[in-house]
């Protein structure tokens, strides 16, 4: 799908945020090379943090992650559920994709932390797996599980990402689906934009899957549509073009056409020329295709 990677952007700064120290307000640098030289020594909780640190400031050297994958998989029996989220989501930001690594994480230790993790660990675990590109169907069948049992904890990001992390990697289970969405009313309230934009693309992206799992949680759909519509009109003068943009083609995907909040994005998108000039070549795309689907005859856009 042409939103596919866009919609991962987004999920990314999401998933594997962590202050770096620019964020905190000092002067970022990079791990030092002293720091590095000890990697083969640094135990379990001391190399989770390194990674954080390295994934935030650098050095973003290819080098530099070898070494820690490799250490890292020496001592991985031995991760805790934090730990291995930790470890997960720098790769995940570093865009660092050990294959080998990563298939024996995911199939060998994953599913026994799975049982015991905090909710945070489990969507950082799921979240980071997904944006990594590693899927094991039996690892996920556990994730998921895990996922509907915690479901009513979930606050509005942790259902957007959870959401699209299974999504992402095309493992549609339509009771997982249905227990997420039912959790919109009462979270609906915590949303922003970015919440907004990247589970309506989840949603948007389950609905256009094959197969017969779409009938079971589709007749759902329409209602958290509308909650979510009301939920928009305060957001967006605040969201950024990124989430207009994923909004607008989601909904074109869902075939939603509620008049009044497409006026208002397409308001929002259009507010002066210097904004719709910063669109991306794909993101102008996306509007486009969006507005041809949903009809919308704007003149300034058209132009």
């Amino acid at each position: 799908m042409r939103s596919s990677h866009v919609v991962a952007r987004a999920a990314r700064a999401f998933a594997t945020a962590a202050p770096s120290s620019t964020q905190t307000g000092n002067l970022s640098k990079p791990v030092s090379s002293e720091t590095l030289a000890g990697i083969p020594w640094y135990g379990r909780s001391s190399l989770s943090c390194l990674m954080q640190r390295v994934a935030a400031d650098g050095p973003h050297d290819p080098d530099v992650w070898r070494k820690l994958v490799a250490r890292a998989d020496v001592i991985a029996h031995s991760f805790t559920p934090k730990q291995a989220a930790l470890v997960l989501s720098a790769l995940a930001r570093e865009r660092h994709r050990d294959e080998s690594f990563l298939r024996r994480f995911s199939v060998k230790f994953v599913p026994s932390l799975v049982s015991g993790s905090e909710l945070l660990d489990l969507c950082g675990i799921l979240s980071s797996l997904s944006l990594l590109g590693t899927y094991c169907e039996e690892t996920f069948v556990l994730l998921a599980k895990r996922a509907k049992e915690r479901a009513s904890e979930m606050d509005a990001r942790q259902l957007s990402l959870v959401a699209n992390a299974f999504v992402r990697v095309g493992h549609m289970d339509s009771e997982l689906f249905k227990v997420l969405l039912a959790q919109i009313p009462r979270r609906i309230s915590q949303f922003d934009a970015r919440d907004i934009a990247v589970l309506l693309n989840a949603i948007a992206q389950l609905k256009q899957s094959s197969g017969h799992e779409r009938g079971a949680w589709a007749s759902d759909v329409d209602g958290h549509l509308e909650a979510i519509a009301l939920r928009l009109p305060p957001l967006l003068p605040v969201a950024d073009l990124h989430s207009l943009t994923l909004i607008l083609n989601a909904f074109a995907q869902l075939s939603f056409a509620q008049k009044d909040v497409l006026d208002l994005l397409t308001e929002e998108l259009l507010s002066t020329r210097k904004r719709l000039e910063r669109l991306s070549p794909r993101q102008l795309s996306m509007v486009l295709n969006a507005a041809a689907k949903l009809r919308i005859l704007e003149p300034r856009l058209l132009n």
